[in-house]
């Protein structure tokens, strides 16, 4: 076996993905096996990718490959394991998923654990390829450092995919230029590392089993993915036109990156939130827009979600290097002291970006309003894939923060409520990776924040008091240290139970209203 694969570091966590392959009958003449991540998972939830998943502490990286294939679609990526049946792939399935230590799994199969699934086979196919690195970009606090493998089942091999749950719902054999097609037509949400390796197999048509075919593949997988793994230069596309490019800012921990958004498929683009106050963060999106505009693109218009400073801190730059105009809701306009607006933004306004290059096809963002954490706060909700750039609104990372007096408590869940009924297939946050079940995610908000309501209700029942007496009360599970923090957050609750009828202010004081 290989020594461990040595672990990233900082927050980058080790993982491992296995692109599987057998012949196909399709136009690139073979199949690969990817999975569909179930829709509630805060990770990438609703996407397709391929088998893999996060290494065990210690744990060598082919052997977690291997051991990631096992669990999650039921094959087995081992020397010796080729010939077993499907029913004792289904057994060693179920013991993993039941606790029981791989090596112990392998052991009982009659499989030597310290074999290198990596070794050369007996021939071209049956063993783990190593086919280049992929690190999820700096959306949050957890990140992957993933090494990509590729596998060709050997003749004789069993192919049933067998998934049983948990973070995957379905699992299926695909050709890539058909699953590249598929998101192309906006039927399937694929992150960069899966479209990217999936578009690199289909310019490598052939029999998978062929002498030398299995190192070509590899190859141009490893190609595929950026000089360090990172796609900090081109963004993500996880829909055809919609890329979202992380630009580091000021903003609150743990986020240190905010979601600047590239949108359009034909000439015109829109940026929204060009965020980053800092010159080599603005450098690195003018390089984005660079390339875009050697395709043929122009950037149109900036659009704002609001006015805070870790979404606005780039948008003079850009529109200096640009030429391009900026638009904002009024209120949010009425708050910016630095930055010109142009144009201002309306609730139910329909920004038209035309499909008119070859092979693009339209987009169409509608302005919501959805205040109560800024003044002016907009979303943008994209048509025709039902994507909403979200804004401050919700947060793949971290937690939204309401602040009187501009943020208002009952304002922000009646746009909560607003932006559920939109009936979004993904949500782009401004802080973290998109969210694949955004009603799901949005009722958790509402029910969170009322939740948090009854138990500043139930602090002030204990006796009237200030709110800095108040907040050890409703948050004692909040360090003393982010005490400043929660009090505006209790504050805005007690604002609302204000208005509701349910308490009362006396002075610096807070106590249950009369009846």
């Amino acid at each position: 076996m290989p020594a461990p694969t040595p672990r990233p570091s900082g927050k980058l966590r080790a993982a491992a993905t296995v692109v599987l392959v057998r012949p196909g009958p399709g136009p690139s003449g073979f199949e690969l096996a990817w999975v569909h991540r179930t829709r509630g998972l805060r990770f990438l939830g609703d996407f397709w990718a391929f088998p893999g998943g996060a290494l065990d502490k210690d744990e060598p990286e082919p052997l977690g490959a291997a051991r990631e294939v096992l669990e999650e679609v039921g094959l087995l990526a081992w020397p010796g394991a080729w010939g077993l049946s499907q029913a004792a792939l289904a057994g060693a399935q179920d013991a993993v998923h039941g606790g029981r230590p791989f090596g112990e799994v392998l052991a009982d199969l009659g499989l030597d654990p310290a074999a290198d699934p990596t070794g050369p086979p007996a021939g071209p196919a049956g063993r783990l390829v190593p086919c280049g690195r992929w690190r999820t970009p700096p959306f949050g606090p957890v990140r992957f450092d993933a090494g990509f493998y590729l596998c060709v089942l050997p003749p004789g091999a069993t192919e049933t995919l067998r998934v049983t749950g948990g973070e995957l719902d379905l699992a299926a054999w695909i050709d890539p230029a058909e699953a590249v097609a598929s998101w192309a037509r906006d039927e399937v949400l694929l992150a960069p590392p899966t479209r990217f390796s999936l578009e690199a197999l289909a310019s490598v048509p052939g029999d998978p089993r062929a002498p030398g075919w299995t190192a070509r593949a590899a190859a141009a997988v490893a190609a595929a993915a950026p000089e360090d793994g990172e796609p900090t230069r081109i963004g993500a596309d996880f829909r055809p036109g919609i890329r979202v490019f992380p630009v580091r800012t000021p903003t609150l921990p743990p986020a240190t990156h905010t979601n600047c958004l590239v949108v359009g498929l034909g000439r015109d683009l829109v940026v929204i939130d060009p965020a980053s106050p800092y010159e080599d963060e603005q450098a690195r999106l003018a390089g984005l827009l660079d390339d875009l505009a050697a395709r043929g693109h122009r950037v149109r218009e900036i659009l704002l979600t609001h006015h805070h400073p870790d979404h606005v801190g780039g948008v003079t730059a850009l529109a200096a290097a640009t030429g391009a105009p900026v638009a904002a809701h009024p209120r949010t306009t009425a708050r910016l002291r630095d930055v010109r607006v142009d144009r201002a933004l309306a609730d139910g306004e329909v920004i038209e970006l035309p499909g008119d290059l070859p092979g693009a096809r339209d987009r169409r963002l509608r302005v919501v309003l959805t205040e109560g954490h800024a003044d002016g706060h907009v979303v943008f909700l994209e048509e025709a894939t039902g994507g909403a750039i979200a804004g401050d609104m919700v947060a793949g990372t971290g937690t939204i923060v309401i602040d009187p007096p501009e943020g208002d408590m009952s304002v922000y869940l009646e746009s909560l409520r607003r932006l559920e009924a939109l009936g979004a297939t993904l949500l782009y946050p401004a802080h973290g990776p998109p969210i694949g079940d955004p009603q799901r995610l949005v009722a958790e908000y509402v029910a969170h924040r009322l939740e948090r309501e009854a138990r500043v209700l139930a602090a002030v029942e204990q006796g009237a008091a200030p709110v800095v007496e108040l907040v050890p009360r409703a948050y004692p599970e909040v360090a003393a240290a982010l005490y400043p923090l929660a009090a505006r957050s209790l504050l805005a609750h007690l604002i609302k139970l204000e208005r509701d009828g349910r308490v009362r202010r006396e002075g610096e004081v807070w106590a249950l209203a009369a009846g």
